[in-house]
């Protein structure tokens, strides 16, 4: 036994042992010894954990509780350090061991002031990988050593832990990353990566999950019904498998699988005659089915399979063996991409914004902006109220084209996703004929109708089963997705392919 503050030499000893069976009862055995001889002192050494906040957002705007649905609270970071006293045995880790409940009861009380968080569940991630060991156990109740799932549970919903290499035994429920072995910056998972809808999100360092460990994220939609389409506008910290049809595949099944599309350049089409007065336009924007995976950070539409539900559904995204990218901006509206389009000869381009930590929107200051609502993008100077509330993991578009384009602007999008392999591609903007009440065209899968006064639609399969039956308003374009095949629409014939 050594003490503490001594210094004492010590024998390691080891054993080769070779055995040659020369009968199944007899056996001649040659044993080989050695030994190594090593000093070792045991010292103590003080390790006062010391907290680093970091604000990621000033504000956002998230589902906290059902009776707090817009929270706009600051989201902050936590980096977890030492003071200087302490011991680098091996040279190459920056401070020493720390456990759990000692993390905790740090910033329990570097909770409050000026650029702190005022309760735990502002916290979107701890970054301890610079310790040399974090310390903590499986069980709380059986060691009385605060578990990984203990430390977690009071944090912000989707936050991640990242810990040093040498404390990958603590990576033991979901959000929990660690440090790969000689770097400073790439973090492995052994654990599943859940996120959940209407929360902030924030990874300062990305994550390659094991191959056989999931990124889930799932989110309750409006059915729109057998017959119509349903689209959730989405974006996600990690790629997403796609065929070469957009298809995203679970084994699963159900509404674990899903199409994803992207808006296409030149793709809207619009009635010419108001529906009311002054700008009141209706305009369709065509999407291309993805033909390779959806990249990280990038927004998306997703249309939901063709079944039987009821009104409310969990629509939920898996990847196997994900890997979640690192969060590049601070910012509550993150640009994606620019869509062209052209109006009457004069530019009316789209650009896509998305939102990791949700945001609050002013009408007067916000003029340009469509905000996806039940499966179309409305314009939000038509919003009742003054303040438009975005979630998290959801995307709008802003208007940017040119004085000429905005004079003749329109107030909804509908959604139709087009055959990426269809050799018909748009042009521009189409007028729709004056002459005809109810124009209807089709594209992939879709039967696309567009009317200048309310019109009843029937749609009948050949057979003559309902496919859907509704009224399309004044001015509205309304999209129906429906199988291959041949269709009744309002007494005449069509072939969808």
């Amino acid at each position: 036994m050594v003490q503490i503050g001594e210094t004492k030499t010590l024998y390691l000893f080891t054993k080769d042992e070779t055995r040659y069976n020369i009968a199944p009862t007899k056996k001649e055995q040659h044993d080989a010894y050695a030994y190594y001889t090593t000093n070792i002192e045991l010292t103590t050494g003080n390790y006062t954990p010391k907290v680093e906040w970091t604000k990621i957002y000033d504000k956002t705007n998230y589902y906290k509780t059902a009776a707090d649905q817009d929270n706009e609270e600051a989201m902050y970071g936590a980096k977890i350090t030492t003071t200087d006293a302490g011991f680098d045995t091996e040279g190459n880790a920056s401070y020493g061991y720390l456990t759990l409940s000692q993390i905790k009861d740090a910033m329990t009380t570097a909770l409050g002031g000026s650029n702190a968080p005022a309760s735990f569940d502002q916290v979107l991630y701890v970054d301890n990988s610079e310790l040399f060991s974090v310390i903590g156990s499986t069980n709380d109740a059986s060691t009385g050593i605060m578990s990984m799932n203990t430390f977690r549970n009071p944090l912000a919903k989707n936050a991640i832990i990242y810990l040093p290499y040498r404390s990958a035994a603590q990576a033991t429920t979901h959000n929990v990353a660690v440090m790969k072995e000689g770097s400073t910056t790439d973090f492995t998972s052994p654990v599943d990566f859940q996120l959940i809808d209407k929360n902030p999100f924030f990874a300062p360092f990305s994550i390659q999950l094991a191959a056989d460990k999931y990124a889930t994220y799932a989110r309750q939609v409006t059915y729109q019904g057998y017959g119509t389409d349903t689209y959730a506008s989405i974006v996600l910290p990690f790629a997403l498998s796609v065929d070469a049809n957009g298809e995203h595949k679970d084994d699963l099944g159900g509404f674990y699988e899903f199409t994803v599309g992207k808006m296409k350049d030149n793709g809207l089409t619009y009635t010419s005659t108001p529906s009311m007065q002054g700008t009141d336009y209706h305009a369709t924007a065509q999407f291309s089915k993805l033909t390779a995976d959806a990249a990280a950070n990038t927004d998306y539409m997703v249309r939901l399979p063709r079944t039987n539900a009821t009104p409310q559904v969990l629509f939920t995204v898996r990847q196997k063996g994900a890997f979640i990218e690192k969060t590049n901006s601070k910012n509550q509206l993150i640009a994606g991409e620019t869509v062209q389009n052209t109006l009457d000869g004069a530019a009316a381009n789209l650009t896509s914004y998305h939102t990791y930590s949700g945001v609050r929107m002013n009408k007067a200051t916000n003029q340009d902006v469509f905000y996806f609502s039940y499966n179309k993008f409305v314009a939000l100077r038509n919003l009742r109220k003054d303040v438009l509330y975005q979630w998290p993991f959801r995307a709008v578009y802003k208007f940017n084209g040119s004085p000429a384009a905005a004079a003749k602007a329109f107030t909804t999008m509908e959604i139709a996703f087009d055959d990426t392999t269809d050799d018909k591609t748009p042009t521009g903007i189409d007028e729709l004929n004056n002459d005809v009440t109810l124009a209807v065209t089709t594209t992939d899968n879709t039967i696309i109708t567009k009317s200048k006064k309310d019109t009843e639609v029937r749609i009948h399969s050949l057979t003559g089963q309902m496919v859907a039956r509704t009224t399309v308003k004044a001015g509205e374009t309304r999209a129906f997705h429906v199988p291959t095949g041949i269709y009744i629409v309002n007494g005449k014939k069509i072939t969808v392919k």
